[in-house]
């Protein structure tokens, strides 16, 4: 591996750290499969590591966007029983 292509993946694995900081967070999700996306092949230098960054930080806000929505249903689910609860000592 020659120097450039050693910088060049430092660089890669960076972007993908601060990408991760960004969201909130190191998930599972940082690393990313090559074989899901194959535009990445046409890619190179900066345009792949923007690449990689924005799919690494889109993967974290899915990740994180269905672990709020958990958190929602669980709260609903919570505020309905508790309502119920209510209910039978109003009547």
């Amino acid at each position: 591996m020659s120097a450039e292509e050693r910088i060049a993946e430092l660089t890669a694995r960076v972007a993908t750290l601060e990408a991760a900081i960004k969201t909130g967070g190191i998930a599972p999700v940082a690393t990313t499969n090559d074989a899901d996306y194959p535009f990445l092949a046409k890619l190179s230098g900066d345009d792949l590591i923007a690449a990689k960054a924005l799919i690494t930080e889109n993967a974290t806000l899915h990740k994180q966007v269905a672990e709020l929505n958990e958190t929602l249903e669980a709260k609903n689910f919570r505020i309905k029983h508790m309502k119920e609860a209510l209910d039978k000592y109003v009547k």
